[in-house]
């Protein structure tokens, strides 16, 4: 959100160590969005009383206990992410478009149910194993322009205060390494750069990211004389992302600096992990025509296997002659975890026979209570960084709710599907929430469907190339647009 982009102001004041985590980075993980099945994605994931959809399970576990067939189901569909990013304070704001369209299994779902109507009370008992996808990271982003300040600025402040050997191996350290910074002839720990103080710059940036969260689930679900409904979940994420970011400045266009001439700044970073959560739901049908129910589910604990490298190419010239210089970083490694919220599902449906439904739901989580914990080390300077973070979600962060809308309208075997919603900001309600429109149909026939549905919502970020301790930070703003597709087919065994 564009009034939220600096929360982690404090990572500007580190300067012997290299970190890759920020506060907002626990928001890939407590953030989810279940673009698995068709029809529920359809109706905006509204359905989470209404049973017979995995997905809906997913969300309230007891509504699996509706299903009173077995079922075979699995889904694909594609993400096509667009965005258009400008950098600010250049007296010549130009945005660029970058798009991305991944190609993913959505889900993949088995129910076995056995349902007997008139031998016991208990009704019925289905279990479910299944495969969804919860978030997805796949985009990118580039912006180009001039504005004053450079990156040796912060490397530079980095350095101030050490000695050469003290530098890190991942910014400073490879910045003194290749010559962009430099000790001053008088007093060996102030570092200068080749840059006079707010020179205007040309700078651009690629940022890719790439991969998604998933979760295996396991279900289990009552059905009570057809009126109460119990389920239980066992969850077990796991996360795959990685993140490249190519960093460029140049004197090409401005020509303005009779030393330096370029500099690349690459950075690679690949996140692997797994966790853990459990759930449980009820759903109450007091008539044919109404349902309410809700589910909470515990914090996920997941641990995450972390590596990070960069490169600096940097070149210039003196006296005359031009120099090139690149320095590598060593490969960073860091195990850690992180600890998402408790989240609360609320839901309701109105259901009109042989017509179709109308259902809602509600979901709060309480970003505050995110953590993270790293593991397997003693030095002090993490045991800090960690406080730090956990005490900028604390403080910063903020609970929020989550509301979807959605609707089936049922003509014989073929349904037309619509929704909407509304994810709350984690940094409160005066900032920006993200809002998503859906729709989609479908087709049931001799135990055999086929479902179609799309999502769509539009974002709007800012993001910071460097953090600096100075007048001349960097600022871009990032809008775009996001549109999930996704077509499910399935069977009932009956």
């Amino acid at each position: 959100m564009k009034n939220i982009r600096f929360l982690c102001l404090i990572l500007m004041t580190m300067a012997s160590t290299s970190y890759a985590q920020l506060a907002t980075d626990i928001l890939n993980y407590s953030q989810t969005n279940y673009n698995a099945s068709a029809r529920s994605l359809a109706t905006g994931n509204s359905m989470s009383v209404l049973g017979t959809d995995f997905t809906a399970a997913a969300q309230n576990p007891a509504s699996l206990g509706f299903y009173k067939f077995s079922e075979f189901s699995f889904g694909m569909g594609t993400n096509p992410v667009s965005t258009r990013a400008v950098l600010l304070n250049t007296g010549n704001e130009t945005s660029y478009e970058s798009n991305v369209a991944p190609f993913s299994l959505n889900h993949i779902h088995f129910v076995a149910t056995s349902y007997q109507r008139d031998k016991s009370r208990w009704r019925g008992v289905s279990f479910g194993v299944g495969y969804n996808r919860i978030a997805n990271y796949n985009r990118e982003f580039y912006y180009n322009g001039t504005s004053p300040g450079s990156i040796t600025d912060r490397w530079a402040n980095q350095a101030d205060g050490l000695f050469t050997e003290e530098l890190n191996g991942f910014e400073d350290g490879l910045a003194y390494e290749v010559g962009a910074i430099y000790p001053s002839s008088e007093d060996e720990t102030i570092y200068l750069n080749d840059f006079y103080d707010g020179e205007p710059v040309s700078r651009n940036q690629l940022v890719r990211t790439r991969g998604s969260m998933n979760e295996l689930t396991v279900n289990l679900a009552g059905n009570y004389e057809d009126k109460l409904f119990i389920g239980g979940a066992l969850n077990f994420p796991t996360v795959n992302y990685s993140e490249t970011k190519t960093y460029t400045e140049t004197d090409q266009t401005t020509n303005t600096n009779a030393v330096f001439d370029n500099l690349v700044y690459e950075e690679e970073l690949d996140i692997s992990g797994s966790g853990f959560n459990a759930k449980i739901g009820f759903i109450y049908r007091p008539s044919f025509n109404f349902r309410l129910g809700g589910s909470i589910q515990s914090p996920t604990s997941i641990e995450l296997d972390e590596s990070y490298t960069t490169t600096l190419d940097y070149s210039y010239t003196f006296d005359n002659t031009f120099q090139n210089f690149v320095a590598y970083s060593p490969e960073g490694f860091f195990n850690y975890k992180v600890r998402t919220p408790w989240r609360a599902n609320f839901g309701g449906a109105l259901i009109i026979k042989k017509i179709g439904f109308i259902s809602a739901t509600a979901e709060y989580v309480d970003y505050r209570n995110s953590r993270y914990r790293f593991t397997n080390t003693i030095n002090q300077a993490d045991i800090e960084y960690e406080q730090d973070l956990n005490n900028t979600i604390a403080t910063d962060f903020a609970s929020a709710w989550n509301f979807n809308l959605g609707g089936e309208f049922r003509i014989n075997n073929f349904m037309l599907r619509y929704g909407a919603g509304q994810q709350g900001s984690p940094f409160g309600r005066n900032n920006v929430s993200v809002k998503h429109f859906n729709g989609g149909f479908g087709f049931f026939a001799n135990a055999i469907f086929l479902n179609i549905g799309a999502q769509y919502s539009v974002f709007s970020e800012g993001y910071s190339p460097y953090l600096v301790a100075g007048n001349y930070p960097q600022s871009v703003d990032i809008d775009g647009n996001n549109l999930i597709i996704s077509m499910t087919f399935g069977v009932k065994m009956k």
